[in-house]
């Protein structure tokens, strides 16, 4: 196996890609390199999916001469923007001390690097490859998962098990907490302020819901800790100077989810608080975007246990299999998508920082892990 892995052309191409900017919006660009690379390496199917304006996803496939499962590779194109306080330039693609530096050299180009090169040799080793590998890299990731929403919807893409190339190296992501967002509405009764005591103040009384959100009620579960109500802006009021007691106020509350907990429940929960605290204003509720559903795979799948056991073989370390606090694109693979899917692949530091580094050793081994995921053992 060791003499199909290629890191050199990986690094390249890693270095390639931090060098095309593609914060989300802007992932054209990078979409279009990384169409030309998968049709350069013989790669079946290549098309790109508009998604908005210049917004393009990339899919592939490759097709084994052995029986087996059909796979998906994934990741996302796009990155937060550089920011500041960088000792290097974000988009050179520095190499020291076993390092790669750039914006999204973690986060998470070279996992992109990594099915690319994976792509590579397998197109060349047919033979050997098992089933059918699907390849899907999508944009917006770091904002709505727009991408891989319009992927599923499309409904081209099936597969029986995904693997995204997220920067989670010594544990894989079986599971993953959902995010909902919802917009709270205040509607009180406008008077003048000096008589404020005729009207019904919608800002106080929005103030005084989000004091007891804390003592909401919150699912638990066994596998992740109860998740929080977290106020994110809150807006009310004339925008002008006006001595008016404002009718209205608006709040926008995220809420991280635990398995079984839906945004129907959610919003009864926070129903309830509204008739607990007597209230004067009446409050509306809505499910706005983003909204991940939580997802929790059976650790015992076969696809999950060869990933461990290959990973042992590689690194001689064990694979654990954890449970995120965090929302990624497998929040909608592995549920609407109807694909079970995983994070794993090279790893850093400096996510959504300035010095974003990804490790070449990481890299190394999550190639030879990849490859000896799909490729049968030469005799």
């Amino acid at each position: 196996m060791k003499d199909t892995i290629n890191i050199g052309d990986t690094k390249e191409m890693l270095c390639e890609m931090l060098a095309i900017p593609s914060v989300s919006g802007d992932e054209g660009a990078l979409s279009d390199y990384i169409a030309q690379k998968l049709r350069d390496a013989g790669a079946e199917c290549v098309r790109q999916q508009i998604v908005d304006g210049d917004r393009r996803n990339v899919f592939a496939e490759v097709t084994g001469s052995l029986p087996g499962k059909t796979i998906l590779l994934t990741g996302h194109m796009d990155t937060v923007e550089a920011g500041d306080g960088w000792t290097v330039n974000p988009f050179a693609g520095t190499e020291r001390d076993g390092r790669i530096y750039g914006r999204g050299a973690n986060d998470m180009k070279a996992g992109i690097a990594i099915i690319l090169q994976t792509v590579s040799t397998c197109v060349r080793n047919r033979g050997r490859l098992r089933g059918k590998i699907v390849v899907a890299f999508v944009c917006d990731e770091e904002a709505y998962s727009e991408g891989v929403l319009c992927a599923i919807k499309e409904g081209n893409i099936h597969a029986d098990f995904g693997i995204a190339a997220e920067p989670e190296y010594h544990h894989a992501v079986i599971g993953s907490c959902g995010k909902v967002l919802i917009r709270a509405v205040a509607h009180g009764k406008a008077a003048h302020a000096a008589e404020a005591e005729s009207g019904i103040n919608a800002i106080n009384e929005m103030s005084k819901f989000l004091s007891v959100l804390e003592r909401v009620p919150l699912q638990t579960s066994e596998v992740m800790p109860a998740q929080p109500y977290i106020t994110l802006r809150v807006r009310g009021g004339s925008n002008r100077y006006s001595m008016v007691v404002p009718d209205s106020c608006e709040a926008l509350i995220s809420k991280h989810t635990v398995p079984g907990e839906t945004p129907e429940k959610i919003i009864v929960d926070l129903q309830r608080a509204v008739q607990r605290e007597k209230l004067h204003a009446s409050f509306e509720f809505a499910v706005e975007k983003p909204f991940y559903p939580s997802f929790l795979l059976n650790d015992n799948l076969e696809e999950i246990c060869r990933l461990r056991h290959i990973f042992e073989e590689v690194t001689g370390e064990e694979l654990k299999l954890v449970c995120s606090d965090g929302v990624s694109d497998n929040n909608h693979w592995s549920t609407i998508g109807g694909i079970p899917s995983v994070c794993f692949g090279p790893g850093g530091k400096g996510l959504h920082q300035s010095d974003e580094w990804v490790s070449t050793e990481q890299m190394e081994n999550v190639l030879e892990v990849y490859l000896r995921f799909f490729l049968e053992d030469e005799e």
